[in-house]
């Protein structure tokens, strides 16, 4: 166990949401079988006290480094729960292939009332899991404030868990007869044909062109470029622009009247993106759409690029 969170650690600080669904299933899978505090305590420590241990100069060497050398851990974002909403939503459609049709909080809902229901019927240890992991932590997240929350890859523990649940619930209905049997089967065929048609968008847009944005941007030499973006989108054109041995610079918000970067690529829904922009009311600075950028479901982002009209 101690090996697994830190290697979870080391990948990804997701790990923290999946150490709290394993402890309070824990704690409560201990409290049934004793109904004692000192032994739900004893058998936490007993289980976790390694693992916390084994992270630990992990974290002293993160805390070091933010301190001493700068380093950080990443951009934050305030929490919304317009964005919550959308990504556990958005999570939940993508991993059964649904329609947007009925938006994003519905399908919170209904997933929630069905493995609720489920845990109540089909008493056991795997049902409390599955309602600790999906209904549970999504709602201490939402009830914490989290930052960051419009990143789905936040929610991959309950969706995990999701998915571990409709197996085990389609595998229920297989094994029944009747009824029980044929809706397993037209959900499975409705799960299936819905990921056929969500995989096709993979190879159509994968994770977005990025490499071709740049390439627009630099190929008549070193440009200027201002973003919504100021964390990720530097990263991301400063790599491909590496690669091709070209040069773009970022220019920050305060600089643009200023320096009037050629260039603005701005981050989101490529559909929703105006034609012509005006990022600053500080001065006369127009941008008229050039190019954009799709991506495919979580993975990556929409990029569109827009160029300064002289």
């Amino acid at each position: 166990m101690a090996a697994a969170i830190l290697f979870g650690f080391l990948c990804h600080l997701t790990m923290i949401g999946m150490v709290a669904v394993l402890a309070i299933w824990t704690a409560w899978l201990a409290w049934q079988r004793t109904a004692k505090v000192g032994r739900v305590v004893a058998d936490l420590a007993s289980i976790f006290l390694p693992g916390l241990l084994a992270v630990l100069p992990l974290a002293v060497g993160v805390f070091v480094g933010c301190r001493l050398f700068g380093f950080s851990v990443g951009g934050v974002s305030p929490f919304s729960i317009a964005a919550f909403a959308q990504c556990y939503g958005g999570m939940i459609r993508s991993l059964f292939g649904l329609p947007p049709w009925f938006g994003d909080g519905p399908y919170i809902v209904a997933a929630c009332c069905l493995v609720g229901l489920s845990a109540g019927v089909w008493r056991g240890r795997r049902a409390s899991l599955h309602a600790i992991g999906i209904i549970g932590l999504p709602l201490l997240m939402a009830a914490a404030h989290l930052p960051n929350l419009e990143f789905p890859r936040y929610f991959i523990i309950s969706g995990t868990l999701l998915l571990l649940w409709a197996g085990e619930m389609i595998g229920r209905g297989l094994d029944a007869r009747g009824t029980a049997r044929l809706l397993a089967m037209g959900a499975l065929a409705i799960v299936v044909s819905g990921s056929i048609s969500s995989l096709l968008q993979l190879y159509q847009y994968g994770r977005g062109s990025y490499a071709a944005i740049v390439d627009e941007m630099t190929r008549n030499g070193a440009t200027t470029y201002a973003s919504d973006g100021n964390f990720r989108t530097p990263i991301v054109v400063d790599y491909f622009a590496a690669r091709m041995d070209r040069r773009a610079l970022l220019v920050p918000d305060d600089g643009m009247c200023t320096e009037r970067p050629a260039w603005l690529v701005l981050e989101g829904d490529v559909d929703k993106q105006a034609e012509h922009v005006q990022p600053t009311a500080a001065c006369a600075l127009a941008y008229e759409r050039a190019d954009a950028s799709r991506h495919w479901g979580f993975s990556g982002l929409s990029w569109t690029l827009y160029r300064r009209q002289d």
